[in-house]
C-alpha cells in the first residue's frame, strides 16, 4: 500500500511540474511574432503510464494563433523535435504505373512487328524480334507456333509420375474454376422506374503466359488456360518462350488452341 501511494504521489507531482512548465511556456510564447510553428518537449518530465505500460512524454506545439498539446509515446527517455513544413512545400506525388523505359521498348517492338500501325502482325518480323530477344534459337527455322501434335507427343513422352501430376493438377483447378464461375450469376431486380442488374460474359479470347527457359512453370499454363476455359472463353492462346517439354505437355492437358513460343 505504501509503495502504491508513493507511486501515485510521484506521478501526481510530475503532472504538477509539467503543468507549471507548460503554463510558463504558454505565457512566454503566446505572443510570439513568428508565423511558423515550433515545438517544445520535456524529456526530463517523462513519467510511467501504468495503464499502457509505456513511457510517455508531454509535448507542446506553439503557433501565432494556436497553442495545443499532445502526448507522444516513445520507447526512450528523449524525444526528438518534429520537423514541420509549410503547406506550400507539400507536394502530391503521382507515379506512372508503367515504367517509361519499358513503355518505350514495347512501343518500339510493336512498331517493328506491326508496321504503319497495321492491325495484323508481320510473322517474319515477329520471328526476327523473337530471335533477337532470345525467345527462340538464332538458328530456328520455320514458324513461331507449336502444334497440338507436338504438345501431345511431349505429354506422352513424360514419365508416369509427371503425367499423373499434370492430370491431377488439371482436375483440381478445373473443379474449382467451374465452381467459382457458377457462383457468379446474372442479376436483375425491379427498382422504381425500371430494372437494375448485371450480366457476366466471358472474353472471346484469352491470352496466357507461362515462363519458359531453365525454370519452366507448367502450373502457370494450367492455372491460366483452364480457368479461361471455365470462364467460357472461345479461344485460349498460350505464349511461352523456349518452352520445355513439361510446358508443352501442360498445354496439351489444358487444351490450348494456339501455342506461341515467343
Amino acid at each position: 500500500v505504501a509503495v502504491t501511494m508513493l507511486l501515485r504521489t510521484t506521478t501526481a507531482f510530475h503532472h504538477h511540474l509539467i503543468r507549471r512548465r507548460s503554463a510558463r511556456l504558454v505565457s512566454a510564447f503566446s505572443s510570439h511574432p513568428h508565423q511558423s510553428f515550433f515545438t517544445a518537449s520535456f524529456p526530463n518530465s517523462d513519467f510511467c503510464d501504468r495503464s499502457i505500460g509505456r513511457t510517455t512524454s508531454q509535448r507542446l506545439i506553439f503557433g501565432k494563433d494556436r497553442i495545443s498539446s499532445s502526448r507522444l509515446y516513445s520507447s526512450s527517455k528523449s524525444t526528438s523535435m518534429l520537423t514541420l513544413i509549410t503547406p506550400d512545400k507539400v507536394t502530391l506525388e503521382i507515379k506512372d504505373p508503367v515504367d517509361k523505359i519499358a513503355l518505350s521498348q514495347v512501343q518500339s517492338i510493336l512498331s517493328e512487328i506491326r508496321p504503319n500501325n497495321s492491325p495484323s502482325i508481320d510473322p517474319s518480323a515477329l520471328l526476327t524480334v523473337a530471335k533477337r530477344l532470345g525467345d527462340v534459337p538464332a538458328d530456328h527455322e520455320g514458324t513461331y507456333t507449336i502444334s497440338k501434335e507436338e504438345c501431345k507427343a511431349a505429354f506422352e513422352a513424360l514419365g508416369e509420375t509427371e503425367r499423373n501430376a499434370l492430370v491431377n493438377i488439371h482436375n483440381r483447378v478445373k473443379v474449382f474454376a467451374e465452381a467459382q464461375r457458377a457462383s457468379v450469376q446474372d442479376v436483375e431486380v425491379d427498382i422504381p422506374g425500371g430494372k437494375a442488374g448485371h450480366t457476366v460474359s466471358p472474353c472471346k479470347a484469352a491470352g496466357c503466359y507461362a515462363p519458359g527457359g531453365r525454370y519452366p512453370l507448367p502450373s502457370s499454363v494450367i492455372m491460366t488456360a483452364v480457368t479461361a476455359r471455365a470462364a467460357g472463353c472461345e479461344k485460349v492462346i498460350l505464349s511461352s518462350p523456349r518452352p520445355a517439354p513439361i510446358t508443352m505437355a501442360a498445354a496439351h492437358i489444358a487444351n490450348v488452341d494456339i501455342f506461341l513460343c515467343v
